[in-house]
């Protein structure tokens, strides 16, 4: 694929795309595939504008979704991104890229599932 092709296949993100992709609900394990691929393709296209707010707004989305997540939903959404790693021949690139997403996931997982109350003091 050409250089031209390649920003073809993604045309550039106008508000209404962006307003969609706000709006729309999406399980926290396709929104973290999502944001990594689109900070993938951000950082392979030196930061092409289209590629970085695209990265940006899917980064936000998904902070302020593993915010609002409970451990026990954390945990759905990492063994469903493990179920979507198996899903490729082991050690294929989208094998590896979906690793990344399951690897997130996990350590989101971990971290929600350790963190204890702030102790009160009365």
């Amino acid at each position: 694929m050409t250089r031209s092709g390649f920003f073809d296949a993604f045309p550039p993100t106008t508000a209404d795309t962006m307003k969609a992709m706000t709006e729309e609900v999406r399980p926290i394990d396709q929104l973290a595939a999502e944001w990594l691929e689109a900070e993938r393709l951000a950082i392979e296209t030196d930061n092409s504008a289209r590629f970085e707010e695209r990265a940006r707004t899917l980064s936000d989305l998904y902070d302020k979704a593993i915010a609002s997540a409970t451990p026990a939903e954390l945990e759905a959404a990492w063994k469903a991104a493990e179920a979507r790693q198996a899903e490729h021949p082991t050690g294929s690139v989208e094998w590896r890229r979906a690793g990344r997403v399951t690897e997130l996931l996990r350590t989101e997982y971990l971290a929600a599932s350790q963190t204890d109350p702030a102790p009160t003091t009365a």
